[in-house]
């Protein structure tokens, strides 16, 4: 796709709203991360106000009911499940091909 540029007021091009398969994909793998983050408190038997305390030892603080909301939500970056993780003590299982 080319764009026009023009030097003298240079605007990015506008970025199209996420098709209905990006939303359904989101949804999918949200639940998922979401999945993934509950099953790793309970493993290490930690609610979401001693993972907040853990998160602001690391230099991440958040708030409790953000934290909630993200969590809940499915709404999480990947570096952010990382950090989690981190702060858990977790070690997430090695990478490997499906078959």
């Amino acid at each position: 796709m080319e764009h026009d540029l023009n030097l003298t007021n240079p605007t990015p091009p506008k970025r199209e709203a996420r098709s209905g398969k990006e939303k359904e994909l989101d949804e999918l793998y949200g639940q998922d991360a979401t999945a993934l983050i509950k099953g790793a408190m309970g493993l290490v038997d930690v609610d979401f106000i001693e993972l907040a305390k853990r998160l602001e030892a690391q230099g991440s603080p958040v708030a409790i009911p953000t934290l909630r909301k993200k969590v809940n939500g499915g709404q999480c970056k990947a570096s952010f499940v990382m950090r989690i993780m981190d702060a858990l003590g977790v070690d997430l299982a090695p990478i490997k091909k499906r078959k």
